[in-house]
């Protein structure tokens, strides 16, 4: 009954986050499957208010903000050529523009990867933006198969002007599967991972922020490490699920909430923002088990003795 209602979360959760159902089905005897798909919402930088949520809409605090975005995504199927797609744009202080960046690679037995990675993190005067990484591979024959997306922001730079509590603050989605169908050897493997760092150019100060469960997640050195605090969700956003060798697994791992961190900037200073979104999933050997092989050949012999005797 758990593991019905399990299922049942999963499939409304992929569907909330735009990914088909299908994905979630359980897994037909030697096939294997995995999915990992990450949705970051409203990445913004407001004024911070010591506590969790609120804080103000940024005007003057910061200036002089450029940088680029960059994505890439990869689906690799062992022993036949990779096939992969990038994206490139120029960040500025206006609202970003939407890029989506997606590759996939499918081969005749049945092995098939795919990655995606849409848009951009930074929207510093509106209600931020969405970031999405996902990948899945699926295999039915004895192969390995995979896929990668990436989703990292660069040399994002802003002058700021005068002091400020600085709120960094995002809501995110995560569906995890790794699955292996009855009663087949291999092995499913999704993995999930996401780091923010922010640096005091001046003083090579910085924050780095991986929220992960039980933790704050905070990591850094300096006067901006200092004065940071995390007021978000202690839940983690860097998980690893495989599927036990020879098992009949089904891992699902769901969660949503809002995160956030507080930090305090000082004026005149200019502060370097990198935020960095990696999916990937992996599958591989999905072969039958010696017990199926030996059972599969008694079977034959029997049938072999029983044509014999009617002769």
């Amino acid at each position: 009954m758990n593991n019905t209602k399990l299922l049942v979360a999963g499939i409304a959760t992929a569907l909330s986050l735009g990914y088909g159902a299908s994905a979630l089905a359980i897994p037909a005897p030697g096939t294997a499957n995995a999915t990992s798909n990450l949705l970051i919402t409203n990445f913004k930088i407001s004024g911070g208010d010591d506590e969790t949520g609120g804080g103000y809409q940024l005007t003057t605090e910061i200036t002089d903000l450029s940088g680029a975005s960059t994505g890439v995504t990869t689906s690799r199927l062992t022993g036949f050529a990779d096939q992969s797609n990038s994206f490139s744009e120029t960040v500025s202080a206006s609202p970003a523009t939407y890029s989506v960046t997606s590759s996939r690679g499918v081969v005749g037995n049945g092995a098939r990867g795919e990655s995606t990675t849409s848009g951009n993190a930074f929207d510093f005067v509106g209600t931020g933006d969405t970031v999405t990484v996902k990948a899945s591979a699926e295999l039915n024959q004895s192969a390995t198969a995979g896929s990668t997306g990436t989703q990292g922001l660069a040399s994002i730079s802003f002058l700021v002007t005068e002091d400020f509590r600085a709120q960094i603050a995002f809501d995110a989605e995560l569906i995890m599967l790794a699955a292996l169908g009855a009663p087949e050897n291999g092995f499913a493997k999704s993995i999930v991972n996401w780091s923010m760092t922010l640096t005091d150019n001046t003083d090579d100060s910085f924050l780095t922020w991986a929220p992960a469960s039980g933790t704050t997640g905070l990591s850094g050195e300096g006067d901006l490490f200092d004065s940071a605090l995390n007021y978000g969700d202690a839940k983690s956003l860097n998980r690893t699920l495989q599927t036990t060798t020879g098992s009949y697994d089904k891992s699902f791992s769901l969660l949503d909430g809002y995160f956030e961190i507080e930090a305090d900037l000082i004026a005149g200073r200019t502060y370097s923002l990198a935020l960095d979104q990696r999916n990937e999933v992996d599958i591989g050997q999905v072969v039958p088990e010696p017990t199926t092989l030996a059972l599969l050949g008694l079977g034959m012999l029997g049938m072999g003795a029983a044509r014999r005797r009617k002769a």
